[in-house]
């Protein structure tokens, strides 16, 4: 009980308009690693939150004031960097651009940025197993896996150097690619 008011009193600070996020929306950074001071850490962007690791989900994470945000990133098949926990599109958070749910994975070093533009990866699938581990999860339509350019510009922009970076390289093992 006291945890499904913990997660609705999280939701209810969400009802902020979104994308209209500026420094002031910034709790203050309060420490540095080290200090003593329990740091905390967005994994995923808050993905119990927003849709992992996409730029509502940023904006979420500062605005509840993290100390870290953490991201794992991977390569588009014209070499850009992209914020992306899979390597895979994965079926039960990926909509192609006619907004049916894709039913195989596909690997995004084979796709272009400009071909990744086209998934949309702001909603959780209804009835999947992977959905319900996020009951809360807002979703965010016509999202995009955002790039670590865009992101790590936007967080600079909106806190500066109040807020860190955790980010996690993701590779293929050259046997599987």
């Amino acid at each position: 009980m006291i945890m499904r008011i913990c997660c609705l009193l999280v939701l209810a600070i969400q009802a902020i308009p979104l994308f209209n996020a500026t420094a002031n929306d910034v709790v203050a950074y309060n420490g540095v690693p080290g200090s003593g001071r329990t740091q905390i850490y967005a994994h995923r962007a808050g993905r119990g939150l927003m849709p992992e690791q996409t730029l509502p989900a940023y904006v979420a994470a500062l605005r509840l004031g993290v100390d870290y945000v953490d991201m794992d990133i991977g390569m588009t098949k014209d070499g850009v960097l992209v914020i992306t926990h899979d390597l895979t599109l994965h079926p039960d958070l990926t909509r192609d651009q006619n907004g049916q749910w894709i039913t195989d994975r596909i690997p995004i070093n084979r796709l272009t940025l400009s071909e990744l533009r086209n998934y949309d990866v702001g909603r959780l699938k209804p009835g999947t197993q992977y959905a319900s581990y996020f009951p809360y999860q807002r979703s965010v339509d016509l999202t995009p896996i955002p790039t670590l350019k865009e992101v790590v510009q936007f967080v600079k922009k909106i806190a500066g150097d109040k807020v860190g970076f955790q980010i996690e390289i993701k590779t293929i093992p050259p046997n599987r690619n």
